[in-house]
């Protein structure tokens, strides 16, 4: 009927809704919560770079701290700023400012706002800025400055374990940087996680349990919490268009076919070069990075060696590819390229 639903509150589906209670990620909380603490103290606190696959808990769980932080005391202002959306220095700078009400003068050089930015963070009483996905940022220059801040604690979220060896030593050396690994879910944990969103989202008893199961399959195959709440909701939207009382099999198998066909849609947003770089690892798989920008040349590729590199590290970030360091090659530094798809 038009005025019935299988959903009892589609929103806790959302991939942005943040959860009461952030299941098997207490730990994880708690030793983002000890790295603020000094600024409580008014002593320096040390950054922390949180790593870990996607959609395993690394931005809901700063984001909790963040929440209960505020409910604990106003001392501290938190600031949080997605790097992939705004993924320039200028725009990152700007983001950081709107968080401590500084609106800057555009006509400034970003010398200047830098250092603008700098004396009014020192006004605050203790400032946290979670950077996510900072692999994604343009440049990482400002984090030299920021750092040096005595009342800023840094949180780098990043996809990428290899980040940090990526960085200017120079900036790496100014930070000091802790590191906290966030490993996927097991099984289990994936189960009881998205059990309690389909409880909270959905009726009572309008699964059945091998569509569910199918679910959890997956979303645990992919390690991507995120797949699963797709799955769920999509699959309860397939069954209630359908005027149906259970979400079946066949519901989860439209989910799954939509969440593909959006996979392979996205990968049309890849430029021309990195197109021609991901045929060219499918053909050669564990290829030399060396070997690989030769034959790109070979094929028509104009990008310089040094474009070549960084493209190939957005490959990786994106989780098309997989670098593996080999002690062969050029001076006896190299990598082994491997398709992982997408």
């Amino acid at each position: 009927m038009d005025n019935e639903s299988l959903f009892r509150n589609e929103e806790i589906l959302d991939f942005e809704y943040l959860p009461e209670i952030l299941p098997f990620r207490e730990e994880q909380q708690m030793y983002i919560a000890t790295v603020i603490k000094p600024l409580f103290n008014k002593r320096k606190p040390n950054s922390l770079f949180i790593n870990g696959s996607p959609g395993i808990g690394k931005t809901a769980s700063v984001r909790k701290v963040f929440k209960d932080m505020k409910e604990y005391s106003n001392k501290l202002t938190s600031i949080y700023v997605n790097c992939w959306e705004k993924n320039t220095q200028h725009q990152i700078i700007k983001e950081i400012s709107r968080g401590i009400n500084y609106i800057f003068n555009e006509g400034k050089s970003t010398k200047e706002i830098i250092e603008s930015l700098v004396s009014r963070l020192n006004e605050y009483k203790g400032v946290i800025i979670a950077l996510d996905e900072i692999d994604k940022a343009e440049s990482h220059d400002f984090l030299y400055e920021i750092a040096k801040v005595e009342n800023v604690c840094l949180l780098l979220i990043a996809n990428n374990s290899k980040f940090l060896s990526k960085m200017d030593p120079r900036v790496r050396s100014r930070i000091n940087m802790e590191t906290l690994e966030f490993k996927p879910y097991s099984l289990e944990e994936t189960r009881k996680i998205l059990l309690m969103r389909r409880k909270q989202a959905f009726l009572d008893n309008i699964w059945v349990d091998s569509a569910f199961d199918n679910v959890v399959s997956e979303c645990y195959n992919r390690r991507d919490i995120r797949t699963g709440l797709f799955l769920l909701r999509e699959a309860g939207r397939t069954a209630e268009s359908k005027a149906k009382k259970k979400i079946e099999d066949s519901d989860f198998e439209t989910a799954k076919k939509r969440m593909l066909d959006l996979t392979v849609r996205d990968s049309s947003i890849l430029k021309e070069d990195e197109k021609l770089l991901i045929e060219l690892i499918k053909k050669n798989e564990g290829i030399l990075s060396g070997t690989l920008y030769n034959l790109y040349k070979s094929n028509g590729g104009d990008l310089a060696e040094r474009s070549f590199r960084r493209y190939m590290e957005k490959l990786e970030l994106k989780n098309i590819i997989e670098i593996k360091e080999t002690s062969v090659g050029f001076r006896g530094h190299s990598s082994r390229i491997y398709y992982k798809g997408y």
